[in-house]
């Protein structure tokens, strides 16, 4: 599993931003506006818009077993369980084997970090919605935080046609981390 983040930081890197930007937007409302104005109810879908976004990602996994290689033994193992109803048993199967798919997965490459990145600062500044800003923000988090501890990032940039270099991956890797900073304190401005 050498694409994922070290145990230790995972649960900081799931529930870490959320966290912060959730208690950051409670306290400036409040201090700005007062307890009566507190939408406390908006919280909770810029959470649960968190949730959907992270998990968004998982759709690779599903890719790589009805679509990519149908035919590979993991694949095979993921269709029982399915076929048995045992989705706690897909589930683990699939976290437990994510490091072992090197195919070109839908959602995990440069192309959708970069979109999600810039495409969403615009979201989160002009949508209004705290479920739609969750889900750009739990989305961009989790493709940033994996493409940043990836060792082999070449494998992110399969949908170019062409090689990137490491400064160039430098680049791409900081100016995505700085939209996503930029779309945290955009939603903490609310």
């Amino acid at each position: 599993m050498e694409n994922r983040l070290p145990a230790i930081n995972a649960k900081v890197w799931e529930f870490g931003p959320i966290g912060v930007i959730v208690v950051a937007r409670s306290v400036r409302l409040i201090v700005l506006a007062g307890i009566s104005q507190w939408r406390w109810w908006e919280e909770i879908f810029l959470v649960l818009g968190w949730m959907i976004g992270w998990l968004l990602t998982e759709i690779d996994d599903y890719f790589y077993v009805y679509v990519s290689n149908p035919q590979e033994l993991t694949s095979q193992r993921a269709k029982q369980y399915l076929a048995a109803k045992d989705f706690k048993g897909l589930w683990n199967l699939l976290q437990a084997t994510r490091g072992e798919r090197t195919s070109r997965m839908p959602v995990r490459n440069a192309l959708t970090l970069m979109v999600m990145a810039f495409v969403g600062i615009w979201i989160v500044t002009s949508n209004g919605s705290p479920l739609g800003s969750g889900v750009v923000l739990g989305l961009s988090t989790r493709l940033w935080s994996e493409f940043l501890t990836e060792k082999d990032k070449d494998k992110w940039f399969w949908i170019f046609s062409r090689v990137f270099s490491h400064g160039e991956q430098m680049w791409i890797t900081v100016g995505t981390g700085l939209a996503l900073i930029w779309q945290i304190l955009m939603t903490v401005r609310g």
